[in-house]
């Protein structure tokens, strides 16, 4: 069977503009004028932590219509990848990306898991339970939870050959006995028969948090299908636990990036599981999350425990120590970090989900190569490790993240920048430094303290067009002749969920103490072998605060003004 949901592309614009009013006249929440970013200076926040309270609470308050409206198929409740804006008004343009993929869903269930959390317990909430900002009610939250659990689930019994994975997957229009329907399926050509282990991994510790969530404080809740809602979610969590030694491990110690299947439509036991180039998931970054999952909770009878170890041995290349040198105070200083593919924001996504912060070692590097992107950023920035540097402006206004490009009007098209970071503490070569992104700010978001972040987080989105009515937008260049004029997830749903606490105390919660104890162990010796030092090189320097900003040759969308709320 098809998995179809009734609906034009006309009847789903329709839909998705009901669903925003909808959501608007039900938010009630208060919420400053749209553009709020130069009501506040980077230097009253980066001192007060009242004041970076007030100005990330309202930055939560603004995503609010994206979360629940723009970002989301109305119909399906998975998300969109993202959607474009008019350049000079700022208003969607066209039809939204009618794709996504499953690390845009881990943000967006992360983001429900935690609310729902914080809701039930709001005395424990963190960050001051910032997350009630972000959904209309509980029985909003659940409801969402139970339109994409039943789409998830037509969509592994349509497709079961993917085993429980989701590849990038599309909202395609079909017409089905004169009916016009919206069908969800893999993005063809390209997924058809080929899934990821990264974004699947990612999503996996969402769908893990909000299963027992549910459990524990929702266990009645059901699925528009009649599903216990709990029970949906732990079965999409466990059927990727049972079958990730099938369809990912290549044997040997070697997780595969992609695997190529051989029937998307054929069940797991009637299928073939094959590398889809060289690529093995041995990084140390974001797809470790997936090497987690299989190491701590898949049984040794599908995976023996030499077989776990072996796959952290084949990691060991990747995790290297780095330093960046920075000039402080006429001093020239190393910060040692680890190093990143190209040391993008972007692959500290697992701090979000696990509980790393809970290695005192593994912190101990997490925090200096945030103090590191900030030197970099900052005047002390200028030294580069000897590099020389590339920015178009030095200090730079912002910082750097894999991200969609900026594009100087409506009639150019977007690229991709993954190549965006910092070279001295990189494997792979810098391509795009002149590009900063809001989103850049979200590990420093996760520390303690929050001023940091705020304060860059801030400085790029008192830029020009760095706000716009669904919140902040995608990237800048920061000679401020170009914007990416757009919203996806990856940009703003990261930002908002290390805003809000990440959910990595929920996961270390639900694994239970003697998973953790495992997971601490692992990472311990493996941190500890790079970086054996109980005091890092740096640990002394403190983030830098924000030292320049984006020249201001570009007007403001003219729909999120100091008056429009």
């Amino acid at each position: 069977q098809f998995l179809y949901f009734i609906g034009s592309m006309r009847c789903t614009t329709l839909a998705l503009a009901a669903t925003l009013a909808t959501w608007c006249a039900m938010g009630a929440h208060h919420r400053p004028a749209c553009r709020f970013a130069p009501d506040y200076t980077s230097e009253q926040i980066w001192s007060d932590e009242a004041v970076a309270k007030a100005f990330l609470d309202a930055h939560a308050a603004w995503e609010y219509d994206f979360v629940n409206g723009l970002g989301v198929d109305p119909l399906t409740q998975l998300t969109y990848d993202g959607h474009r804006l008019d350049f000079e008004t700022g208003e969607p343009l066209g039809l939204p990306h009618l794709f996504s993929a499953p690390s845009k869903e881990s943000v967006h269930v992360g983001l429900l898991a935690r609310y729902l959390a914080d809701q039930a317990a709001p005395e424990a909430a963190p960050r001051g339970n910032r997350s009630q900002a972000v959904f209309a009610s509980v029985s909003a939250a659940l409801a969402t939870l139970g339109t994409k659990a039943d789409s998830i689930e037509r969509f592994n019994a349509e497709f079961p050959g993917f085993g429980g994975f989701l590849p990038w997957f599309a909202f395609r229009n079909e017409t089905v006995d004169g009916a016009n329907v919206t069908r969800v399926s893999p993005i063809s050509p390209g997924w058809d028969n080929r899934v990821p282990a990264l974004d699947n991994g990612e999503m996996f510790w969402s769908a893990f948090a909000v299963a027992h969530v549910l459990a524990e404080h929702h266990p009645t809740a059901t699925t528009p299908s009649g599903r216990p809602l709990a029970a949906a979610w732990t079965t999409i969590w466990q059927r990727m636990v049972n079958n990730s030694v099938t369809v990912f491990y290549a044997g040997n110690g070697s997780v595969r990036c992609v695997t190529r299947l051989s029937n998307q439509s054929a069940p797991v036991a009637a299928n073939t599981y094959a590398s889809d180039g060289g690529c093995t998931l041995d990084d140390p970054y974001e797809g470790e999350l997936f090497v987690d999952m299989m190491t701590l909770l898949v049984p040794d009878a599908l995976l023996p425990a030499a077989d776990k170890a072996l796959i952290w041995e084949r990691k060991r290349g990747m995790l290297q120590a780095a330093n960046l040198t920075v000039a402080d105070r006429g001093a020239i200083r190393n910060i040692t970090v680890q190093r990143g593919f190209w040391f993008s924001a972007h692959e500290q996504w697992k701090y979000m989900l696990m509980p790393y912060r809970q290695s005192a070692v593994n912190w101990r590097v997490f925090r200096n190569g945030e103090a590191a992107r900030t030197w970099y950023a900052s005047v002390g920035g200028r030294v580069a490790g000897g590099a020389a540097a590339s920015h178009a402006e030095q200090p730079s206004p912002g910082m750097w993240a894999s991200v969609t490009s900026p594009v100087t009007s409506n009639a150019d098209n977007f690229d991709y920048f993954s190549a965006c970071g910092i070279a001295p503490v990189a494997f792979q070569p810098v391509q795009h430094d002149d590009v900063v992104t809001p989103y850049s700010s979200f590990p420093l978001l996760l520390l303690d303290d929050q001023r940091a972040g705020a304060a860059w987080l801030h400085r790029m989105i008192l830029a020009r067009k760095g706000q716009n009515r669904f919140g902040t937008t995608e990237s800048l260049n920061v000679t401020g002749r170009g914007v990416g004029s757009l919203t996806t997830w990856d940009s703003k749903g990261t930002t908002l969920l290390a805003s809000v606490g990440g959910i990595s105390d929920l996961t270390a919660r639900y694994l239970g103490g003697a998973a953790v104890a495992r997971f601490l162990a692992q990472i311990d010796e493996a941190w500890t072998r790079v970086f054996p030092e109980a005091v890092l090189p740096g640990a002394d320097l403190s983030p830098q605060p924000p030292a320049a900003f984006v020249p201001e040759y570009l007007a403001d969308y003219t729909t999120c003004d100091r008056a429009s709320n």
